[in-house]
Formats: structure tokens, C-alpha cells, sequence
């Protein structure tokens, strides 16, 4: 075989999975990681097939307590007690200091750190889930690139977990990286690994590389080889039905694309969400009694909304660019401030200090981005969340002087677009798996958001996605100046920044491209859509924005 490509270099045993137990794990006992060599020794006992020979080696990883417990037990099991004290007298780290490094970590809400935490206390105990929690932790801190080796050590340590396949060849689509989805095809074929995994992503390689022909070809493949295993099976039907849907937008069928994204809805593990309870509970958010409240001294801390998919991804990646600009990708920070009022409020009688418990609750909400401050020199502070301004009744009363960044796009575009993505299922992005309920939150959150500001208002700075993308560097040095900051060339380099972050929302994989993506606009081919009476309530914003409505 010829030479993998570094980053999956270590896979090339993995074309030997179908070996003995002997055969495939004895060598990993030398690794250099001492993951893998504590996973092979595990995997070794556990399977009965530990030779007398690899005996030392393993009494040398008894300094990690998954080793120490199953090397014990092994001993014990074969009447070699000497072995087994042996086992036992090695000093390997206590679970507790794992465990009391993770509970620091998570109160810094540091990934890496969790990362670091969970690799600690898989040595400890050896339990599989705790690789697959650093794996994660790693993707959020920093991306595919980042958590790409761990997703390459856990497939060596079990090719036969299609879990681990899965994750391995999402990252490399993630991170456009098709070449080594084919090399890494090459190592499964091989072995007869996951062959329908495998045929689902090498057609999702062949529409990343704009062959939108072959890769229907290839998913038709796919449909007709034998089921994927249990614990994988949604997954990769999901992913399957998604990427026949993107196949024939691609393809210029968009009436059967529709259609196609249309019953991704019959896949979900959820009852359709109702537009109609969600607009129920954030008009009650915005009724909400805030009384008079003081200045909040917090100008450079910013909030930067709009709409999911009206650009706010491309601009927030920009200006996290700027070496005076940190910027936090849709905290928790109105869900810390409500979790405090939904207790707090209704034992706040007569005479109570109402005052101070909205001012407490917005300590609460500043609070969850000063815990993730990590970048030196910053001194402003962007919170993005699209979705912040149908939550506009309350933030004009609670954040009296906030300041916003509210990107705006073609209405019909935006729409369309939040209907064909796979957001992060929760109650708010759930909403967008029908068309019609995805044009009637459009229509409510413009109506909240317009209902409690101006155009012209002074502590708001609009952004247009089409003006950014066709005239960036006037449009960066507008909203810098908005911010109180001078132009910095670092924001030019987004793009590659972007593809060291985690995809936090669907856009990163535009993002990483650059400006060559241009505007984007694509509602036209949708047009019948648009022409129905289910899109009526779009048209006042999209002339409001001043787009057209042809």
C-alpha cells in the first residue's frame, strides 16, 4: 500500500482488523500513545488472548489503574498470585484526581481541559464512553483538525465500532479533507469494515468535490448493501436521506428536493415542535415585569443577532479575527439569566427588592461569558445568537442600554435555507423542520424585534449579508468602527481560523471557503415555494429590507 497521509498514518494496521487478536493488538502494546497501549492490553485480557510473553509489558502499564484492575483480575483468574501482587503494588493515579480535574474543568467551561480530564480517566478505569467524551470535548474546543488524532487512536483501538468510523470520516468531511476519506476507504475495504458507512460518505466526498452525479450514483450504492449495525443505523439513514436531499438541489431538481427534505421531518426522534406554544412562551418572556433598572456599565460587550443563516457565522469568525475582539458562539447566557428569574420571581411577593433581582440575573448572564474569557489583550466581547432577537420584548426592558450587531439577508433565503439544514436539534431550531413553521417564526421574530427598536437606532449597528460579502473590507472597517476599533488585516484571515474551530452551526462549512462563496442566494430555485400563500407573511419583510420580491 502506498504511504497514508500523515494524519492517518497509524490507521494502516486497521486493514489488518480482520486478524487475530494476537495478531492485531500485540503490536500495539509498543505504541507511543499510552492510550492505545493500555486499550490493546484491555482488549487482550478481556479476550482471553494474553501470552505469557506479553506479561511484562503489562505489568509496566499497571501505573494506569484500567490496567492495574483487569491485569489483577486476569492474574488472579489463573492462580498466578505473585503476578497478581505484582499487578497490584504498581501506583497508578486515583480515579478521584481524573474526576476532580474534569469537575475543575467544567466550572472554568474549558474544553480542552475536559479533553485533557476524560484521556485521565479513561486510564484510570478503561471505560470506552470516556474516549468518546474527550473526542467531544476536543471537536468544541477546536474543530475537526483538533479532535481529528483521537477520532483516528479510537478507530485503531476498535475498527469494529462503527461509531468510530462514523466520527473519523464526518471529520474529514468537515474538514474537506475527501482525499483522506479515500484513503482511509481503501484501509476499511480491506478489512470488510463498514461497507455501508464507508459508500455513504464516499458520496458525500463526490458532491464535496462537485460531482453531484456520481455521488447520487454512489448513494444508490450505498441504499442496496447489507443494513448498518444497530447502534448506527439512525445515524447514518439520517445522514443518507440528508445528503439524497442536497444531491438533487444540486442536481437542479429542487421540486423533489423539497420533497426529500420534506420527509427528513418522519426521521425525527421528536414530535413536530408547534409554532404556536413557542410563540406562546417568548411572548410570556416579554411580558415579563422588568422594573426601571440602572445603567449597565457594559459597552464593549456586545450582542450580535439577527437570524440563523443571514450571515452572522461569516461575521462572527471575521471579527474574532481582531486581536482586540473575543467572541462567544451562542452561550448559554439567556438561559442562565431565566433559569434565575423562573426561581427567583415568583417569591418575589410585595416589597420585594425587584430591582435587585433583575440586576443579580444580569450578572447571571454576563457571568456565563466571563467564565470563557481566554483571549489575552481582548477588551471587546461579542455574544453571537441569532436567535437573541425574538427574545427582543424582554432584552429591551432587562438590557436597556445593550448594544447589537443584527445582520440582515434576503428573507426568502434566509427561510429557505434554515428548512434545508440539520441544525443542533433543540425546541428553537426544531421549529424549522417544516417550511410553514419555518416562514411563521421568521415573521415573529421580525415582528419582536421591530416592535421593541428602530433602524436607526444608535445602540445597533445593520449589517447586510450581501453588502459583507461583495465589499468585506468597507463593511469589517464599518462595524470595527461601530465597536470603537481601528482596521486589523487579521480579519481577512477567517477563513483559515475557521477551520480550527468546531461547527458550531451549519455555515462553517461556507465560511471555510472564504468570499469566493459569494452571495449565495439560491430562493429563486425554490420559487414555487415562495409563490404560495404559506409565504405571505414574508413579503412585508422582504420589502421592508428592501430586496426584491421577484
Amino acid at each position: 500500500m502506498t504511504d497514508l497521509p500523515t494524519e492517518i498514518a497509524a490507521l494502516r494496521v486497521v486493514a489488518n482488523a480482520r486478524s487475530s487478536v494476537l495478531d492485531y493488538f500485540v503490536p500495539l502494546l509498543g505504541d507511543a500513545d499510552d492510550v492505545v497501549r493500555v486499550a490493546a492490553c484491555i482488549a487482550l485480557i478481556e479476550r482471553n488472548a494474553l501470552r505469557w510473553t506479553e506479561y511484562e509489558a503489562v505489568l509496566a502499564l499497571t501505573t494506569h489503574g484500567a490496567v492495574k484492575t483487569a491485569a489483577f483480575r486476569y492474574f488472579q483468574s489463573i492462580w498466578e498470585h505473585a503476578l497478581a501482587g505484582r499487578a497490584l503494588a504498581g501506583k497508578s493515579e486515583p480515579e478521584t484526581a481524573a474526576e476532580n480535574e474534569l469537575m475543575q474543568a467544567r466550572l472554568r467551561a474549558d474544553d480542552a481541559s475536559c479533553a485533557q480530564a476524560w484521556r485521565r480517566l479513561y486510564l484510570a478505569t478503561g471505560t470506552p464512553q470516556a474516549l468518546v467524551r474527550e473526542y467531544e470535548h476536543l471537536y468544541k474546543a477546536g474543530g475537526a483538525q483538533l479532535a481529528l488524532p483521537v477520532a483516528v487512536r479510537n478507530l485503531l483501538i476498535n475498527p469494529h465500532d462503527p461509531l468510530n468510523a462514523y466520527r473519523l470520516l464526518h471529520d474529514c468531511i468537515d474538514m474537506r479533507r475527501t482525499d483522506l476519506i479515500a484513503e482511509i476507504g481503501r484501509l476499511l475495504t480491506a478489512a470488510d469494515l463498514h461497507p455501508r458507512i464507508l459508500a455513504v460518505f464516499s458520496a458525500w466526498a463526490s458532491l464535496v468535490d462537485g460531482n453531484p452525479a456520481e455521488a447520487q450514483q454512489r448513494l444508490r450504492r450505498a441504499a442496496a448493501m447489507r443494513p448498518a449495525p444497530a447502534s448506527i443505523a439512525p445515524r447514518l439513514i439520517e445522514t443518507a436521506q440528508r445528503l439524497n436531499a442536497d444531491i438533487l438541489d444540486a442536481l437542479g431538481e429542487y421540486r423533489a428536493a423539497y420533497a426529500a427534505y420534506l420527509d427528513l421531518t418522519k426521521l425525527a426522534r421528536t414530535d413536530l415542535p408547534d409554532l404556536g406554544s413557542l410563540k406562546r412562551r417568548m411572548t410570556s418572556v416579554a411580558n415579563i415585569d422588568v422594573p426601571a433598572l440602572p445603567p449597565e456599565d457594559r459597552r464593549n460587550w456586545i450582542t450580535m443577532t439577527g437570524f440563523p443563516r443571514s450571515g452572522t457565522t461569516l461575521l462572527e469568525n471575521a471579527l474574532a479575527r481582531h486581536p482586540m475582539i473575543e467572541t462567544f458562539e451562542e452561550m448559554p447566557t439567556r438561559a442562565a439569566m431565566q433559569l434565575y428569574l423562573d426561581r427567583e420571581l415568583p417569591h418575589a411577593g410585595k416589597g420585594a427588592d425587584r430591582v435587585g433581582l433583575f440586576v443579580e440575573a444580569r450578572k447571571r448572564y454576563f457571568g456565563e461569558m466571563e467564565r470563557r474569557r481566554r483571549k489575552v489583550g481582548a477588551s471587546v466581547f461579542i455574544d453571537k445568537s441569532p436567535l437573541r432577537s425574538a427574545d427582543a420584548g424582554f432584552m429591551v426592558k432587562a438590557f436597556p442600554d445593550q448594544r447589537y450587531i443584527f445582520s440582515i439577508r434576503h428573507p426568502y433565503d434566509v427561510v429557505l435555507s434554515c428548512f434545508k439544514q440539520a441544525f443542533a436539534p433543540n425546541m428553537s431550531m426544531e421549529i424549522f423542520r417544516t417550511f410553514e413553521n419555518a416562514v411563521g417564526f421568521y415573521d415573529f421574530t421580525m415582528t419582536q424585534w421591530f416592535g421593541a427598536y428602530r433602524m436607526d437606532d444608535p445602540n445597533i449597528h445593520y449589517l447586510r449579508y450581501d453588502d459583507l460579502v461583495t465589499d468585506f473590507e468597507a463593511r469589517m472597517k464599518a462595524a470595527l468602527n461601530f465597536l470603537g476599533l481601528g482596521w486589523d488585516r487579521a480579519v481577512l484571515d477567517f477563513a483559515d481560523a475557521a477551520k480550527t474551530r468546531a461547527s458550531a452551526t451549519p455555515s462553517y462549512q461556507k465560511v471555510r471557503q472564504g468570499l469566493s462563496i459569494g452571495v449565495q442566494s439560491s430562493w429563486r430555485n425554490y420559487g414555487f415555494l415562495f409563490q404560495s400563500d404559506a409565504a405571505r407573511p414574508l413579503r412585508q419583510w422582504v420589502e421592508r429590507f428592501g430586496y426584491g420580491l421577484e
